[in-house]
């Protein structure tokens, strides 16, 4: 197989084969479509959205950490947002667009895993009376993407805890009942051991769910263009972590917390520096070893010639995400018009991490290629004239001035 713009060729083995994806054309903005010569090449299989058991069970396998009912909860306000922006989406996942002779579509088991999810959000966005959500900056999709980033940062945010006398005490009483001792004495033993691993399990079940409530502000929450928004952001999450009785919620706070969201999402994170990491509420990153130009150097007494870090109120939970996305290699875009403060807060982030900033500007006419780069053909025969041409040429003017 030749690669024309790497210029070269690669050996495959006898049962290589190549798959392609893409997105339905009439999904999103600037999608371009393929030539159906090109199309025809392959035989095209449709396959419809997760369902609602789909996203429990690939979570659930990946983020074992993360409880069940938590995980209930997430699923959930993914689908009552979906359900509240539907109308702005187009109604549902589909593509809207007839599949074209030759393809094959998947059997047509998401309907029903549609109907289960779909049912569940527009109940919840019914109780909490929202509707027309995230009209601004759309359309949305949340997605088996935003759950896993979600489960991520929970379980990050909490580590597991470590190995307890109560797990050490269980375990000598199951030995101790099978090698026969006491009954009484190992029946005690073992329900305090119960006991404690409960207590345990339950605070950090306590911790994983206060950790998934801070990090929807994040996800979700900053993400939208508009206060509006936002206010029903927080209706919806009132009213799927009221229906599923979140365990750091306290009876009588529900309208607390379909007003402002948890309180959690109304608090300033705080910012402590060390020499070699910077911490941003629940957000860490690591601080370059040498600072660039620019970067904040923290053996520089304040005062003594370094650049002025200006961090405002407002802008902390803001920089939260956005330390926390460049902590974990996620691409970040800042979102805002003209003097909103999308520069400085970059400009914050790279000086707290101890790094330079490139600034680059943009105008209606730059192309990705001009920021990703592409590959070019490559032909190497071309190249070898052009350096005959430049010898001959030098050879020539050399001659013709010393003749002269």
């Amino acid at each position: 197989m030749f690669i024309p713009e790497l210029g070269a060729v690669f050996r495959c083995h006898p049962d290589f084969r190549l798959f392609a994806a893409q997105n339905p054309v009439g999904e999103g903005g600037g999608r371009k479509g393929l030539p159906r010569s090109f199309l025809n090449r392959f035989t095209r299989v449709t396959v419809e959205l997760l369902r609602r058991s789909d996203l429990l069970f690939i979570a659930g396998t990946l983020h074992p950490r993360v409880p069940a009912p938590l995980l209930t909860r997430m699923v959930d306000l993914l689908d009552a947002m979906q359900a509240a922006a539907a109308p702005q989406a187009g109604g549902g996942g589909g593509s809207g667009v007839e599949p074209a002779a030759g393809t094959v579509v998947a059997a047509d088991t998401a309907g029903e895993g549609e109907e289960e999810g779909g049912a569940t959000g527009r109940r919840l966005a019914a109780a909490a009376g929202v509707r027309d959500f995230a009209l601004a900056g759309g359309p949305w999709e949340f997605n088996l993407r935003d759950l896993l980033r979600w489960c991520d940062l929970v379980e990050g945010a909490v580590p597991p805890p470590p190995a307890t006398a109560a797990a050490t005490t269980a375990a000598a009483a199951t030995a101790a009942a099978t090698a026969g001792a006491a009954a009484g004495a190992t029946a005690m033993e073992t329900e305090g051991a119960e006991e404690a691993e409960s207590a345990v399990a339950a605070a950090e079940a306590a911790a994983l769910d206060a950790a998934a409530q801070h990090f929807a502000r994040m996800l979700f929450a900053h993400r939208l263009r508009t206060g509006a928004d936002r206010a029903k952001l927080a209706k919806l999450f009132a009213a799927v972590w009221s229906a599923g009785g979140g365990a750091s919620q306290a009876p009588g706070d529900r309208k607390a917390l379909a007003a402002h969201g948890p309180s959690c999402w109304t608090e300033e994170p705080p910012v402590l520096l060390s020499p070699t990491t910077a911490v941003v509420g629940r957000a860490i990153i690591k601080r370059a070893a040498q600072p660039s130009p620019g970067g904040l150097s923290p053996t520089v007494a304040s005062g003594g010639g370094a650049p002025q870090l200006q961090l405002l109120p407002w802008s902390l939970p803001l920089l939260e995400s956005l330390v926390q996305a460049l902590g974990r290699g996620w691409m970040a875009l800042l979102v805002g018009g003209p003097g909103s403060g999308k520069t400085s807060l970059a400009r914050g982030a790279a000086a707290l991490a101890g790094v330079g900033l490139l600034e680059v500007a943009l105008t209606a006419g730059t192309d990705t290629s001009d920021l990703l780069g592409s590959f070019e053909q490559l032909e190497p025969e071309r190249r070898v004239q052009e350096v005959r041409r430049g010898r001959v040429r030098g050879g020539v003017g050399e001659k013709e001035s010393g003749g002269g």
